[in-house]
């Protein structure tokens, strides 16, 4: 049995429709694969300079501790390297420093200020007195 010119061409659209559906597929396949592969070359970039990050810095310690230098970390937190006469200065400048309270009263050991305010607090009770009465 033949087929007619109308089954034809409408087996003819199918087949072709199916044919667009598949390369439709493989071009999304493809696609996807090509992000995933760039996608493991970005993971594998990412690992590569991590690894490359610790090299450095222990290759840069190693050099600085071979010339002597020390670490030092600073008040903001952030290290850096210096030398031991560096250091010690450092070190004595902050122990040379006195640490006061920012609010805290300083008059307790002033024997002329705790006069001043003595005096101070004496003459506004007397003048509190002086003006309730009027």
């Amino acid at each position: 049995m033949s087929m007619s010119e109308g089954e034809r061409k409408e087996w003819e659209a199918r087949f072709r429709a199916e044919a667009e559906d598949e390369d439709r597929r493989r071009q999304e396949r493809h696609q996807e694969e090509s992000r995933l592969r760039k996608k493991r070359v970005h993971e594998e970039d990412a690992e590569r300079e991590a690894e490359l990050a610790v090299l450095k810095q222990k290759v840069r310690e190693q050099f600085w501790q071979e010339k002597g230098y020390v670490r030092y970390k600073d008040s903001r937190g952030l290290e850096s390297w210096v030398t031991p006469d560096e250091m010690e200065r450092r070190e004595r400048a902050r122990k040379a420093r006195k640490k006061h309270a920012r609010y805290e009263a300083r008059w307790g050991g002033n024997f002329r200020q705790t006069l001043m305010f003595a005096g101070v607090l004496a003459l506004a009770v007397v003048l509190g007195l002086v003006l309730g009465r009027s």
